[in-house]
């Protein structure tokens, strides 16, 4: 089980970097712009790191980065 939990763990972990950056890359590199949820959710959806995820896991919404950078400005 632990091995399992851990391998979950791993890819969302990578799934939530790949989309950070993402949302930073389009807020630094191209006119301060922020991307929505919506945005990021069809860019990374095709992400492997996503697909291996449960489809249970993958309905689960957590506080996106852009929600994130936006209350640290």
């Amino acid at each position: 089980m632990w091995k399992q939990i851990d391998h979950l763990c791993f890819l969302s972990k990578n799934f939530y970097n790949y989309a950070n950056y993402l949302v930073r890359q389009s807020f630094i590199a191209f006119e301060q712009k922020y991307l929505s949820f919506n945005q990021v959710y069809h860019l990374v959806k095709q992400q492997p790191d996503y697909q291996a995820l449960p489809r249970k896991l993958k309905g689960t919404r957590q506080p996106t980065s852009s929600e994130g950078l936006i209350t640290k400005l």
